[in-house]
């Protein structure tokens, strides 16, 4: 019999309370229960009950726990613990306190001191490794009088990537950019030094990557030699003032060199699935490495995102937000960077082998932060000679100009340097140079409106190159594939036969019921890239399409295979039914490809195709109807309700290269 509980009436500590209570009655009662299933029927409280639990088990294996704690007291400000003197207290934990101290037999340096109840494995594993983001023990003092073991560590700060967090949701309007000063002045340790090195505005996905980057050293070298952290969420995260990211709290870390582990605690909000799951089986999941790198992505959503209620739901884990198509979808419009998306898409995956290793994004990361670096003293060289787009520039726009194209070129935060063009603009309508440089920044922030009346104000640019881009954006903006189409086959006459013109003159073909010529623009478009995601789709769409019309039609089903076997299309419910239908189109010629075509509908079925649309696939298999019932059991229960929305078509179209720094010098080479 479940627990009733008016929750409207009760706070969630009172509510805690009545629940970890009725926990303890029902385990006197009736033996060993099951702590997860029952704090489940809890959720507002689910994961604080769960701790609850293991605290009283704890307490109940071992009765000198409790009074210990009564017994126990932690310092206080200043306190004499030779050769220390209290400070403050900076941080505290159910079985550690942090303090700021000042050590007097180094003349009163600042230290960081952290009180445990009994030897931790912390300072066993600190003691192991050695790495400039991980920050390294001092010393370790026992003070058997207060019953307490201190590690002593070097002072660089007290901001975390938690107060980071807060301080860019607390300034919602500017969150593509933080003002590190500001947030510095917040820290004690940081007005003479900035944070991470870094001062003034500096745009939040550029500080993400860097964060990324430093940490996922910490943990490459610390996986390397044998220790999984366990616990990476952002208050473990020092913002140094020494200019890097450093790991904190090793206090959870477990050794990698056995072949079955257990992790033995985390933080549910940025836990991996199968972490979770690890903690919550009676016995035991093993797990890897890979846990950290999800929590390290975790962390990293939650500075990009002031909504993380995704992380926050303990159900996230089936939810489509984690797969690829929805994170992608979710995030087309932000500030998010590209690159950083389809790592951070990577690295939370909830299949534990599909996620990158360490090694792989510190790698990744350092090798964009170095280029960022090199094109940041480039754009110095840039304002100061105008790089042929234009006479000289008061200072302040010369400013903005390098901001926007930096925004524009590297941090992928198009949004941003959209403002700084319009500024520019706002001093100079004549500007031809700054205005294409806004219509590139407001394609690739999916602001088509603006692109378009941008595009068709400049003058001075060829046709065939404004045409180029124009066809995209009436294609993508309102539909119109008739005037796409004669603006993207004026480009192409002309000579113009970039990936996005052949694929986008395409679909507009395609649409226009032109399959021939379509299917000879896709062909040179596959030459070009032959494993492009998109083209492969809209190619295998346009060969469906001339099977439906013609029954004689052979299906390329070697086209069909390159296509389904690419990683995104594996994930994505509408390729596989696209291919379904290839396969099943094929099999009127040849029954050999009955059977694969039923199997990749099995597989749009799991994948969240609905059973009304399976089942009108399946028709078009000569023994489809009769496996109809095999893969949808209850496929009658189409007849009881309203037809299927349309659904989502994947996007089709391929944005022009309006963030690449070579295509942007191109275009302004070009302006008369």
């Amino acid at each position: 019999m479940k627990l009733r509980v008016k929750k409207q009436d009760a706070s969630q500590s009172e509510l805690l309370d009545v629940a970890l209570s009725e926990y303890i009655r029902r385990r006197r009662e009736q033996g060993e229960i099951a702590a997860t299933s029952f704090a489940a029927q809890f959720p507002a409280i689910e994961s604080a009950l769960i701790q609850s639990i293991k605290f009283f088990e704890l307490v109940e294996a071992r009765p000198n726990i409790a009074q210990f704690l009564e017994n126990l007291v932690w310092p206080s400000c200043g306190d004499h613990l030779d050769p220390f003197v209290i400070d403050r207290e900076i941080g505290a934990g159910a079985f550690a306190r942090v303090y700021l101290a000042n050590d007097l037999s180094l003349g009163g340096r600042q230290v960081v001191l952290k009180f445990y109840t009994a030897n931790s494995n912390e300072t066993h594993i600190l003691g192991q490794l050695k790495h400039p983001n991980i920050v390294s023990p001092l010393s370790v003092h026992s003070f058997h009088e207060w019953n307490l073991v201190a590690l002593a560590m070097p002072y660089l700060g007290v901001a975390t990537l938690s107060h980071l967090i807060s301080f860019v949701r607390a300034n919602p309007k500017r969150r593509h950019r933080v003002c590190i000063d500001d947030f510095a002045n917040t820290y004690d340790g940081y007005k003479n030094h900035g944070v991470m090195g870094m001062h003034g505005e500096v745009c939040t996905n550029t500080l993400c990557q860097k964060i990324t980057a430093d940490i996922a050293e910490a943990l490459s070298y610390a996986h390397a030699n044998g220790f999984i952290h366990s616990d990476v969420k952002p208050e473990n995260i020092l913002l140094a003032n020494d200019g890097t990211a450093k790991l904190l709290d090793f206090n959870l870390a477990v050794s990698s060199s056995t072949e079955s582990i257990r992790l033995i605690g985390g933080t549910r909000q940025f836990m991996a699935p199968e972490h979770v799951q690890a903690l919550s089986e009676e016995h035991g999941i093993t797990v890897d490495a890979s846990v950290d790198v999800y929590s390290l992505a975790a962390s990293m959503v939650a500075l990009l995102d002031e909504d993380t209620s995704q992380l926050q739901s303990p159900k996230t884990f089936t939810s489509s937000f984690w797969q690829p198509a929805e994170f992608a979808t979710r995030y087309k419009r932000t500030f998010f960077g590209r690159r950083l998306k389809r790592l951070l898409q990577d690295c939370i995956s909830t299949e534990p082998e599909n996620r990158p290793s360490t090694h792989v994004i510190a790698k990744t990361l350092s090798r964009q932060n170095t280029i960022l670096s090199r094109l940041m003293v480039s754009l110095v060289l840039f304002s100061a000679l105008s790089l042929s787009i234009g006479t000289s520039l008061r200072t302040t726009d010369e400013q903005r100009l390098a901001k926007g194209w930096a925004a524009l070129t590297v941090e992928d935060t198009p949004e941003l340097a959209t403002d700084m063009f319009s500024v520019i603009l706002s001093h100079d309508q004549s500007r031809d140079d700054i205005r294409l440089l806004r219509a590139c920044a407001s394609i690739e922030s999916d602001d088509l409106f603006q692109a378009n009346n941008d595009l068709r104000k400049i003058t001075s640019l060829s046709q065939s190159e404004k045409s180029a881009i124009l066809g995209y954006v009436y294609s993508a903006f309102n539909r119109n594939f008739n005037v796409a189409q004669l603006e993207l086959d004026r480009a192409y006459s002309d000579g113009i036969h970039r990936l996005d013109v052949l694929n986008n003159l395409g679909v507009c073909e395609e649409r226009l019921a032109h399959l021939e010529l379509a299917q000879r623009l896709f062909y040179e478009a596959r030459q070009i890239e032959p494993l492009n995601y998109t083209v492969l789709f809209n190619s295998v769409q346009v060969e469906f399409r001339l099977a439906e019309q013609n029954f004689d039609y052979q299906i390329d089903i070697p086209l069909v295979n390159s296509f389904i076997t690419c990683r995104d299309a594996l994930a994505d419910g509408e390729a596989v039914l696209l291919a379904s239908k290839c396969c099943l189109m094929a099999s009127r010629q040849n029954n050999m490809y009955s059977q694969s075509g039923l199997e990749l509908a099995q597989r749009a079925y799991e994948l969240g195709i609905s059973k009304h649309r399976i089942q009108e696939l399946l028709e078009m298999s000569p023994d489809g109807i009769m496996q109809i019932q095999h893969i949808t059991p209850d496929v009658n229960e189409t007849t009881k309700r309203v037809a299927d929305p349309l659904p989502m078509q994947p996007n089709r179209l391929i944005k022009p290269p309006t963030s690449s720094k070579e295509f942007l010098q191109s275009l302004l080479d070009k302006l008369a």
